[in-house]
């Protein structure tokens, strides 16, 4: 049997209120902005399609090797449980509930993407060596995604 390309560790319950703007899940969050373009980590720069509020099951997903980001979506969508990825206010939503998830490791979410004039975007989750928790921008898409590394998905 071949090895899963993405594996699921980590699940959280967390109500997501999807009304709430990206700056104020930001200052529930006490984020500290991170890099040098956390000026974009805005509601203009990642809009929402959600209304209301919803509670949703999140999984924290490991890549077990490099893959593409389609490849990555075709993966979650064939897991026992269909998944897609997390857009920015589940993401932050899931620090603010359940902070020391960052601590274990960076979460990116790849179902929000801001593209600028370069490059398409994804925002990241986490603690730095003074243990603030940060959010920052990664490039995303146009490179394969790091085996070892962590994202956020939620069921279809």
């Amino acid at each position: 049997m071949d090895k899963p390309l993405v594996v699921t560790r980590l699940r959280y319950r967390i109500p997501v209120d999807y009304d709430k703007t990206v700056e104020e899940l930001v200052i529930a969050g006490d984020y500290s902005l991170h890099g040098w373009n956390f000026k974009e980590i805005t509601s203009a720069n990642f809009p929402s399609r959600e209304m209301g509020k919803a509670e949703i099951d999140l999984h924290v997903v490991e890549l077990m090797e490099w893959i593409g980001y389609r490849q990555m979506i075709n993966e979650l969508e064939k897991m026992l449980t269909p998944l897609r990825p997390a857009t920015l206010k589940e993401l932050l939503t899931l620090g603010i509930i359940y902070p020391h998830v960052q601590r274990i490791a960076p979460v990116t979410e790849l179902g929000s993407i801001y593209n600028d004039d370069e490059y398409p975007f994804v925002v990241s989750l986490y603690e730095n060596s003074k243990k603030k928790r940060n959010i920052e921008l990664d490039i995303s898409r146009g490179i394969p995604l790091t085996a070892g590394e962590f994202y956020a998905a939620v069921p279809i």
